[in-house]
């Protein structure tokens, strides 16, 4: 019988050489240990406070927060310290740093792991996020009625009104396909966004490339390659978005091919837009599909998020729902929404600011009034993404 015990023992060292040793001597000289830790900080304890912060995490940050407030402490994480700054003079360093020094979207793709939940061309040629800052954003002030209309349609659909009756639904898994629709009339259009199988699509590939992402921050990064294959399944999901996009990408890319990028009936949505910024290498209809997937991951969990919670909010306090519904009707005359409408909402504007900063999901800096260019890992820019906000939030409750 063959001994494995030598190959075994081999092996261990081998990981202990090229890993385990560098990163202990790593973790020992790391400038980090200069900052205050919540719970254990030694190499091996600090896990025990990674077990701890999986049930107690909000008591953690509490506990940093009253401890440090005016600096920064961290909290260990399975795969790295989280780091927590407080006070408005770190605030404001924070919101300056250059981009070689604090990167959001070094962070989100560290957090994602997305080279292989999303992909690797999504990780190093990242053009969508230019696509979403410029064309997208410029073109959403047209695109109001569009989004007005599906707004309304889906309200329709999933909250259909009962007179003197009250109507319980489960309000995130209701909101998430209101929102998915709505994102979707701006980004692919008629019929599309009202595709009930592209809808579930994109609300479950958002929870996959999350569920994987955290999987696979469970493994030392020089495993990760080998897990991901077990773990993820961007193709499948490519695929089964490409019976559905493909044939809208293609006629796309031909229409280019004959009439140039200057066609005046070309259609004004993300595929368009992201024609506009791919390379010759992604103009295919694999790559344009994961980008619509992509940018769908950025906006539908998100946007549902901070609207669940503006929901729970106005619930929370009632006192506010008068006062929101006298300035919509001050400025809102008969169905005219527009974005110059949208900007004279202020009470609502504060309103959705002060519900991101409580819930802390996708909110915006508190001391600023508008977030750094690029806030967004995916370059959703949370000015634009507000206004979404507001118009559902408003259109919803004036009912």
């Amino acid at each position: 019988m063959l001994d494995l015990s030598p190959t075994i023992l081999a092996l261990v060292g081998l990981i202990l050489a090229v890993y385990c040793i560098p990163a202990y001597v790593r973790a020992v000289r790391s400038p980090i240990n200069r900052i205050p830790t919540i719970g254990p900080s030694g190499v091996f304890t600090s896990y025990y406070g990674v077990l701890k912060s999986i049930w107690s995490a909000n008591e953690m940050v509490q506990e940093g927060y009253e401890k440090y407030y005016g600096g920064t402490f961290k909290i260990p994480m399975m795969d790295r310290w989280s780091v927590v700054v407080s006070g408005p003079e770190l605030y404001d360093e924070l919101r300056k740093g250059a981009d070689d020094a604090l990167s959001f979207q070094e962070a989100g793709n560290e957090t994602l792991q997305i080279e292989f939940t999303l992909g690797k061309g999504v990780k190093e040629v990242p053009y969508h996020v230019g696509t979403v800052r410029t064309p997208l954003t410029r073109n959403l002030a047209h695109r109001f009625p569009e989004v007005q209309d599906e707004i309304a349609a889906s309200f329709s659909d999933h909250v259909p009104a009962k007179e003197d009756e009250w109507l319980s639904l489960p309000a995130y898994a209701t909101v998430l396909q209101l929102v998915v629709r709505t994102s979707n009339r701006l980004f692919v259009g008629l019929p599309l966004c009202r595709d009930p199988d592209f809808g579930k699509l994109n609300i479950g590939y958002a929870r996959e490339v999350m569920k994987s992402a955290f999987i696979l921050s469970q493994f030392p990064a020089f495993l990760r390659p080998f897990f991901a294959k077990f773990v993820t399944n961007i193709d499948t999901s490519v695929q089964r978005a490409m019976r559905h996009l493909g044939p809208m990408i293609e006629e796309r890319l031909e229409r280019e091919k004959q009439l140039g990028s200057e066609d005046p009936e070309c259609p004004s949505d993300l595929i368009s837009w992201l024609l506009e910024y791919a390379p010759p290498e992604f103009r295919t209809v694999y790559e344009l599909t994961t980008r619509v997937l992509t940018i769908n991951f950025a906006a539908i969990h998100t946007t549902s998020m901070t609207f669940t919670h503006l929901l729970y909010d106005l619930a929370a306090h009632p006192e506010y729902a008068e006062p929101l519904r006298q300035e919509l009707a001050a400025v809102l005359v008969g169905d005219d929404w527009s974005k110059v409408v949208m900007t004279k909402l202020l009470k609502l504007d504060s309103f959705v600011k002060e519900s991101q900063r409580h819930s802390g999901s996708n909110a915006c800096n508190e001391h600023d009034s508008s977030c750094p260019e690029g806030y967004h890992p995916f370059g959703w820019e949370c000015g634009s993404q507000r206004e979404l906000h507001q118009f559902s939030f408003a259109m919803s409750a004036l009912g």
